[in-house]
This record gives C-alpha cells, structure tokens and sequence, in this order.
C-alpha cells in the first residue's frame, strides 16, 4: 500500500496550501524539490523542501477527512449523472464521440434512447443500458458546436424524426467502437468517392449505412458490398 505524507507548502502567488507526497518527507535534503498532489483542487505542483512541511497527526487527519468529503460529492456528481438525464440539453461523451440529450426527442421504447450525435450530425436511436455504462458529462467550450449543431437540426430538420425512432438504430456497441477507433471523426461533410459507380460522394445528413457506416452512394453502394477485388 502506497504511503502517503500529508504536507503543507507554499503554492503559487505565495498562498499557503495542503497537499501529500509519496513516501517520506527528508527536510535535510533542502534542495530537493518534491510532487505535491493538493488533494482539493486534484492539481500537482514541485515544491522545493524549503517551502514545505509536515502536517501534525490531527493536520493530516482533517485534510484526510476533506479528502474523502471532495470524493464524495464528485461521485454523487457521476451517479446523478449517470442515473438521470434530466436538463433541457445534455452533452455527454463517449470516447471521442459527442452526442446531446434532449427529453423532446425520446421514443415510446424505454430500452432505447435518442441522442444527437455530433458526429453524425443527427440524432441515433441506442440501446439505453450500454449508453448509461459508458456516457460521460462533457463540459466546458467542447459542448458549445454540438448544442449549436442540434438546435440548427432541431429547426430546420426535425420532421426526420419519427422515421429514427419508428426504425432499429445502428448497433449501439458496434458503432461505439467504431467512434472510439476513430474512424468515425467528422463525418459531417467528408468527402470519398463510390467503388462501384465512381461518384463524389460527400457525407450528409441521413446517408449513413448504420451496418457498416459508409457513406452510402445512390447507387445503393456503401462499405456491406465492398471487397478487395474492387
């Protein structure tokens, strides 16, 4: 079991803080600098010995206590998260791939849910429980294009919604493993070009083959058919 010394130093702008190191603190080696993890602010600064010191018994046990309060709230904060999606608009996250909860846009299928994908630049019918497993809050400016993007659809393209919840969605795993692998990025506007007919094909809004997911050609073409010999 790692061993931890709970310190105070003195941190940026001269402020003083609390934090811990790993292992045992040597106030002899006065030149030697150490990672301080402030256990707060979840942040690591080197600190040389000079400006550090170590806590009393009954120091150590409060931040040890502040400690486990913080990490506390931040798992109440992921189950809440995970449990309900409740706000208007969420942006969660499932590796590299972006998508946005609205209440609105819900099917009648309770084992399913409608997230706006990013990426697709339209809303996906998945399977509810492996959503829930893997789905993070997204925040900061990341989520400002994706909630953009949905209220344009929203606006503009939202009679396409009963056909996405009347029909089977994509493979829920399948297609998170495919945006994980990056091989779905932006596919909004990618350009590539049909190996049967030979036609510019650009990806829109709706041409997604949710087997394979392939930019599906007008001739019927998308990656299910494709082979080497081609």
């Amino acid at each position: 079991m790692t061993k931890f010394t709970y310190v105070k130093y003195t941190g940026q702008y001269g402020k003083e803080e609390f934090g811990r190191i790993k292992g045992e603190f040597n106030p002899d080696h006065k030149f030697q600098s150490y990672s301080v993890f402030n256990t707060i602010t979840r942040s690591k600064m080197e600190v040389p010995a000079l400006h550090i010191k170590v806590l009393t018994l009954k120091e150590s046990t409060e931040i040890q206590k502040q400690e486990k309060s913080k990490l506390d709230e931040r798992q109440k904060e992921r189950q809440k998260g995970h449990s309900e999606i409740v706000s208007e608009y969420w942006v969660g996250n499932i590796g590299r791939a972006l998508f946005v909860f609205d209440k609105t846009i819900q099917s009648s299928d309770a084992a399913s849910v409608t997230l706006f994908s990013y990426s697709l630049d339209e809303p996906v019918k998945l399977d509810k429980i492996i959503v829930k497993a893997r789905i993070e809050e997204a925040k900061g400016p990341e989520i400002e294009d994706p909630l953009k993007r949905f209220k344009n659809w929203k606006k503009f393209h939202s009679s396409s919604l009963k056909t996405i919840n009347n029909q089977p969605g994509p493979p829920t795993l399948k297609l998170i493993q495919t945006l994980q692998g990056g091989l779905i990025k932006a596919y909004w506007g990618r350009k590539a070009h049909c190996y049967n007919c030979c036609k510019s094909l650009t990806g829109t809004r709706g041409n997604l083959c949710h087997d394979c997911f392939w930019i599906t050609c007008s001739c019927g073409a998308c990656g299910c058919g494709f082979s080497r010999g081609y």
